[in-house]
């Protein structure tokens, strides 16, 4: 008949059997036989074991949801594209050939495909593929993996890889995390890093490639402008085709070029290029924050080779640490004979460019000064000459003896003075005539005037310090006397007048144009006075002590020496040393604003990771919130729910709890928050007890108390089919006994 006796309250219960046979019965009068109810007992039992489908055949696929309305795939209408596929709760495929396999994943594009969660294929994204969760799609042929990456324009061939990565340029790729490429054949790798420019790359951490064919390579560096590199850390290369390796190094001039650390080239100074540390040409500082050059000058064509080195003329070159380019073209060189080549333009003795330096032209101590070794002779005029040549030119002079001619000869010709090579040397003559008057002694020639030619014959005049006038005659001796500190020396006719070696000073001495010791020191200078109107001179002892006092606030081992001069002192930052303050300055600096930068990234990583935990507590609470109820032999399997929320983050949890049997249970669960963060669990109970006690129970009830209900349920059932069948025998054995008594009554009547 079709009937079902599959439990308690269903339709084919066991008493409805007992009633539609009872009905039968009456109906056709046919025979009754005393096992018909147990019979039908047992065929209804038969008819409670399960049917065996299709769905049978397939294992470890399942979709759990209880979203029933427009838009949920319920009814398997997600996929509305030609030959589309849409497999999933909300998950849609509305372009040709397009897949959504996964939660809330939609796409419109021709050959698009979806898989994860609520990942979106525009209409423009032909055959593109966005994998992962919340990934979205607009161009063509793109591809977006990972988590909240997004190809946002109708571009071509754009790939974004990681999280939160932005591509908008045709075959630009942004592979990490928060990458942004807007250029087209662009890239980014790494984290955060912007490719803004058409063939711009950027690899690493904070590295901005903001100009056509730019790069930018390391961590924090900046490439500016067009086909301009920063290599390294910290470095800004803001001119054209400029490139800037190393760290912390600024460029700005067009095609200039710096290699090394903490170098600067200025904007206004082109085709720049330095190899070395701490060089400054063209500009004293960059602000990073305008991204503007302080002190700027036009150094173009410069270039320095070592630390600290200097160029302060356009196309001067410095070579070596601390030189110092600062002569520039048009310099005209030394020449003995001190003829004038100012107008010169052949370049030999006139400079056509600036000089090349190997030191400074500081004097003193602090010059630097360096040999150029191993050069060749020259040829050119414009070559440089070694030693060799100049010992050559040495040895061919002094193996020469040149001489000239004097002559007293009235002859004009003879007055010539005539140089070269005379292997006789001639005789010198002085002849004195016309009231001059010569003599010759120990090879020095006095020439005079004669008195007797002015009229006083053997007489001159002697006046001192405009006292009288005195004559003197040639019987007349004039004597000269030593004065204080005044020493008078005389050698045969000659008469020096000098101040004495040691001269003693009683009073005041007053210089009014300065005092030159040529070269002798001054002792015995007592302490003069210091202070802002003092004009007294000080001596070694003050300026010793100012030079200790120095040493001490200078610190890192400074001191002053024994001849008073400053002993450098050594900072150590990092491992490295400085001996200047401005060096040492510059090294802090630079570690500030690597720490700056590393704050930066921590305070953005606390942030995020501040974010987590409350993401993950209201994560954890939400799946904390599923809990199985008893078990149930009808209804194994439960569904679960559960919200969570931690200060403000809250999430939503949904788990799944089937008992495989009474003691064991498989559960599972998974927690989204707020933001699209997802968490899942997964467990095994098992119930367990004493082996003697589950013996002591018959068989029939061991697997667990709710199962011995429905098996109680069962033998109940039997029971109560078993007492019904014997009611029933026994109303018929009434019958048959009245009937049988009707007959007997009868039959005694017939008698």
């Amino acid at each position: 008949m079709g009937y079902r006796a599959t439990g308690h309250g269903r339709r084919g219960t066991v008493c409805e059997t007992f009633e539609k046979r009872k009905l039968r019965r009456e109906k056709h009068a046919a025979p009754f036989f005393k096992g018909g109810a147990l019979v039908a007992v047992m065929l209804g039992l038969a008819l409670m074991q399960p049917a065996t489908t299709f769905a049978d055949t397939i294992h470890y696929y399942s979709v759990k949801s209880d979203k029933t309305g427009a838009g949920s795939n319920h009814d398997n209408d997600g996929a509305t594209g030609d030959d589309s596929l849409a497999v999933g709760v909300k998950s849609k495929a509305a372009g040709r050939a397009s897949s959504a396999v996964g939660y809330g994943n939609e796409v419109s594009g021709k050959y698009g495909v979806a898989l994860g969660r609520e990942n979106k294929v525009f209409d423009h994204g032909e055959s593109s593929n966005a994998i992962g969760s919340r990934n979205e799609i607009h161009g063509k042929l793109s591809n977006a993996i990972g988590r909240g990456n997004a190809i946002t324009e109708d571009i071509e061939s754009g790939t974004a890889i990681g999280i939160s990565n932005t591509v908008s340029g045709t075959y630009a790729n942004a592979v990490g995390y928060r990458n942004k490429v807007l250029g087209k054949s662009s890239s980014a790798v790494g984290y955060y890093n912007k490719a803004t420019e058409n063939s711009s790359n950027a690899f690493g951490s904070g590295n901005k490639a903001s100009k056509i064919m730019s790069s930018a390579f390391g961590s924090s560096n900046n490439a500016l402008g067009d086909m301009s590199n920063a290599f390294g850390a910290f470095n800004a290369a803001v001119g054209r085709h400029s490139s800037a390796f190393g760290s912390n190094n600024k460029v700005g001039g067009e095609s200039s070029h710096a290699f090394g650390e903490g170098n600067i080239v200025g904007s206004t100074s082109k085709n720049v290029l330095i190899l070395g540390n701490n060089v400054k040409i063209g500009a004293t500082r960059y602000s990073s924050s305008q991204n503007t050059f302080d002190g700027e000058s036009d150094v173009s064509g410069a270039v320095a080779l070592g630390n600290e080195a200097g160029v302060a003329v356009q196309g001067g070159v410095a070579l070596g640490e601390k030189s110092v380019a600062d002569r520039g073209k048009g310099t005209v060189g030394y020449d003995a004979s001190g003829a004038d080549h100012s107008n010169d333009t052949d370049g030999v003795w006139k400079a056509t460019a600036s000089a090349v330096s190997v030191g400074a032209p500081v004097r003193g101590a602090a010059s630097v000064t360096r040999q150029i070794t191993g050069v060749a002779a020259g040829s050119a005029d414009t070559d440089a000459v070694n030693v060799a040549q100049l010992r050559q030119i040495a040895a061919a002079s002094g193996a020469a003896t040149y001489r000239f001619t004097l002559s007293d000869s009235a002859t004009p010709s003879a007055h010539t003075v005539t140089l070269g090579q005379n292997t006789t040397p001639p005789d010198i003559k002085f002849v004195g005539t016309g009231g001059i008057t010569a003599a010759v002694a120990g090879g020095v020639v006095t020439i005079g005037i004669d008195p007797a030619s002015l009229g006083q014959p053997g007489t001159w005049n002697l006046q001192t310090d405009g006292g009288a006038s005195v004559p003197v005659g040639t019987g007349n001796t004039v004597k000269f006397k030593n004065g204080d500190n005044i020493e008078i020396t005389r050698t045969d006719r000659e008469v020096t007048v000098a101040v004495a070696k040691n001269p003693t000073f009683k009073g005041k001495v007053t210089a009014k144009e300065g005092f030159d010791a040529a070269g002798h020191k001054v002792e015995r200078v007592g302490a003069g006075e210091v202070s802002q109107a003092s004009a007294d001179a000080v001596n070694g002892s003050q300026l010793w002590g100012l030079t200790d006092r120095i040493a001490g606030y200078l610190g890192g081992g400074a001191k002053a020496g024994a001849d008073g001069t400053l002993l450098q002192p050594t900072y150590k930052i990092r491992g490295s040393g400085y001996h200047s303050v401005g060096d040492a300055l510059s090294a802090v600096d630079s570690e500030l604003g690597k720490l700056y930068g590393n704050f930066g990234s921590v305070y953005e990583q606390m942030g995020e990771l501040r974010s987590d935990v409350k993401n993950v507590g209201a994560l954890s609470s939400a799946l904390s919130a599923l809990k199985p109820i008893q078990y149930d032999p009808v209804k194994p399997s439960q569904i679960m729910a559960g919200f969570g929320n931690y200060r403000d983050k809250w999430a939503l949890a949904l788990g799944v709890a089937h008992y495989v049997r009474e003691d064991f249970m498989v559960h599972a669960g998974v927690s989204v928050s707020d933001h699209g963060e997802s968490m899942a669990n997964a467990g095994l109970t098992w119930r367990i007890g004493s082996r003697e006690d589950a013996e002591a129970i018959p068989a029939r009830y061991r697997k667990g108390p709710i199962g011995s209900v429905y098996v109680m349920q069962k033998e109940n059932a039997e029971l109560q089919a078993r007492v019904a069948s014997q009611a029933h025998e026994i109303a018929e054995m009434k019958e048959r006994m009245a009937e049988l008594e009707r007959l007997l009554r009868a039959s005694v009547k017939f008698r």
